[in-house]
Parts: structure tokens; C-alpha cells; sequence
């Protein structure tokens, strides 16, 4: 800009405008932050200190420049992405300086845990005296029907096949008892498949039907006289 005073000239330079660069969009997986504890606190404060860190990072990669002494500022409301949720923030940087005011906006996403998935176990019914062989030895048609029910709950296990969740792991309630050979009936399992943050139940019967009562006719008396 030039200004004139009796003939004189004085030039004067404007004020640099001022200048923000981008800053970076970020996502993020909620598993990434869940270590073998479990511990949901411990995983929500790891995933708050990477968004603390990038937060930062993009303060400082937004660089402003130019202007005369110009700030930055940002509108993040200090509130945090749920983990187990996800979802995500949006921050939108501010430099401003005497003359003028520039914005740059960022957005940091959380992809939330996965819902956790169960597959339905499957019933089973059985007679005990399929487990009776020719030798008609209890101790070993008891063991026959233990081995068989042992077969059923670990097919059960892997049928059930948990997904989803962060690491989610497979427990069921069985309390190592099993259905006497002879009187029959039924054991009902729950399966509890749970991670950090969710639990989940399903239920199967194995079911014995006893051995049937013995029965058997009287016999009819015979008198007979001789003649």
C-alpha cells in the first residue's frame, strides 16, 4: 500500500494472512486397547490417552503460521468415545490473529467391540441300556454313558463357537456329577460366553432314560393228585 505526503511516498507491506494446515483423521479398533485383564477401566484409559496423543499431535501439525501473533484453539468439550460404543468426535481448529480467522476440522472414530455371537447347543437324549453290554457290568455301562455325556459337552463347547467381542472366552456350569446309569435323568448346562463387554447365556439338556422295571408274570400254581 502506498500513501502520498507532498510528493513523498511511504510504502507499507500488509500483515501476512494467517495460516492453518490440515490436520489428520484417525480410526481406531476398541479391541486395540483391551489387553488380556479385561479390565474395561484400564481399556477406556488407553483408548482416552491415544485420543489425548492425537489430539496433541494435531495441534501441533496444524502449525499455524502467518497473521500477526496469531492462536489456536480447538472445540473439543472434554468428553471422551465409550469403548464398548465406539463412535466418534469431530474437533474443528481455530486460528485467529488481528485480522482474520481460519478453521481446519478432524475426526477421530472408534470402531465399537463387535456384539458378542453364540451359536445354540444342541439337546440329546439317550436310553441307558444302549451302554449295556453282554457282560451286564454295571461299573462299565456307567462309564460307557459318563464317556458318552463327556463326548456331548465338549461337541457342545465347540458348537456353541463364540464370536465377536474382544477376546471373548467360554465357561459352563457343570459341576462334574453325572446321571446314575440305572435311575436316568437329565443334566441341563448353561454355557456363559463373556468379554469386557458383554456376557451371554445359552442352555442344552442331556437327558437318560432309565432302565425300564423288570417285570415278569407270576407263575401259575399246578396241584395235581394221584389217582
Amino acid at each position: 500500500m502506498r500513501y502520498s505526503d507532498n510528493n513523498s511516498y511511504i510504502h507499507r507491506k500488509p500483515g501476512a494472512a494467517a495460516d492453518i494446515d490440515s490436520a489428520a483423521d484417525k480410526t481406531v479398533d476398541a479391541c486395540d486397547f483391551d489387553d488380556t485383564s479385561d479390565n474395561l477401566t484400564a481399556a477406556q484409559n488407553a483408548l482416552n490417552a491415544d485420543f489425548d496423543a492425537w489430539l496433541a499431535a494435531q495441534a501441533a501439525a496444524v502449525a499455524e503460521g502467518g497473521g500477526c501473533s496469531p492462536t489456536l484453539s480447538n472445540d473439543w468439550d472434554n468428553s471422551y468415545i465409550d469403548f464398548c460404543a465406539g463412535g466418534s468426535i469431530t474437533i474443528t481448529w481455530t486460528v485467529t490473529d488481528i485480522c482474520d480467522t481460519q478453521t481446519t476440522t478432524a475426526t477421530y472414530t472408534v470402531n465399537p467391540v463387535p456384539p458378542l455371537t453364540l451359536t445354540q447347543p444342541a439337546d440329546k437324549t439317550v436310553d441307558a441300556c444302549d451302554f449295556d453290554d453282554t457282560s451286564d457290568n454295571l461299573t462299565a455301562a456307567q462309564n460307557a454313558l459318563n464317556a458318552d455325556f463327556d463326548a456331548w459337552l465338549a461337541a457342545q463347547a465347540a458348537a456353541v463357537a463364540e464370536g465377536g467381542g474382544c477376546s471373548p472366552t467360554l465357561s459352563n456350569d457343570w459341576d462334574n456329577s453325572y446321571i446314575d446309569f440305572c435311575a436316568g435323568g437329565s443334566i441341563t448346562i448353561t454355557w456363559t460366553v463373556t468379554d469386557i463387554c458383554d456376557t451371554q447365556t445359552t442352555t442344552a439338556t442331556y437327558t437318560v432314560n432309565p432302565v425300564p422295571p423288570l417285570t415278569l408274570t407270576q407263575p401259575a400254581d399246578k396241584n395235581s393228585r394221584c389217582l
